[in-house]
């Protein structure tokens, strides 16, 4: 792999996918290291078709770099040939997956450094995750009250369906809110749906596309 700079953030990336790097837009995408079962797995490739039907296929994802719902994610990405990437962290309780077109590597003890890696992404997607999916989410929601990120749509995607597993997040947001301990605006950013029409409908509607 060949070093190269994106938005101020070096990355190691394939020498054949350098040009789409550079030119792709791309989704950041969370979750657990836990696999999805095959229906999950089938409804996150759909979603990535959605993405590609709507927004063409200059596009591709970054993930944690672990196994589980990441390596799954990668996955799919180099099934469809959109570009794949991780910003791996070099910790003992999960693999990394090798389904890769870009990369970076951070120490176990930088993995909040690593989060601003992230940063290369135009949108962020939460699938199903645990304790660390539900840090990235804070970091992503609190850079965006502190105007570090853009306020863009924040989906959390119920990728194994049934509605229920992102309700005590929805909740929890809108006491802050009405507690005034968070800023209104955050909870008409956040989208959650296994719906993958709706992400795409969400992306029309609040970026007032076509």
């Amino acid at each position: 792999m060949k070093h190269t700079m994106r938005d101020g953030k070096g990355y190691f990336v394939a020498p054949e996918r350098i040009a789409d790097f550079h030119k792709s837009m791309l989704f950041a995408f969370y979750g657990s290291n836990r696999r999805l079962s095959e229906k999950g797995q089938a409804r996150l490739g759909t979603l990535m078709d959605a993405l590609i039907d709507f927004w063409g296929r200059r596009i591709g994802i970054v993930t944690g770099g672990g196994s589980g719902v990441m390596e799954q994610a990668n996955t799919l990405a180099r099934e469809r040939g959109i570009l794949s990437g991780a910003n791996f962290l070099d910790i003992t309780d999960q693999s990394m997956t090798t389904e890769v077109d870009f990369c970076q590597v951070f120490q176990a003890t930088c993995r909040h450094s690593r989060q601003k890696w992230f940063e290369i992404a135009s949108f962020p997607i939460f699938n199903i995750g645990g304790l660390g999916s539900l840090e990235e989410l804070g970091i992503t929601l609190c850079n965006m009250k502190l105007s570090i990120l853009d306020p863009v749509p924040v989906v959390l995607f119920d990728t194994e369906g049934g509605g229920r597993f992102w309700s005590g997040i929805e909740s929890q947001i809108h006491e802050m809110v009405r507690q005034n301990r968070a800023p209104a605006w955050i909870q008409d950013n956040i989208v959650i749906t296994d719906d993958p029409r709706v992400v795409t409908e969400v992306y029309r509607q609040r970026l007032q596309l076509f």
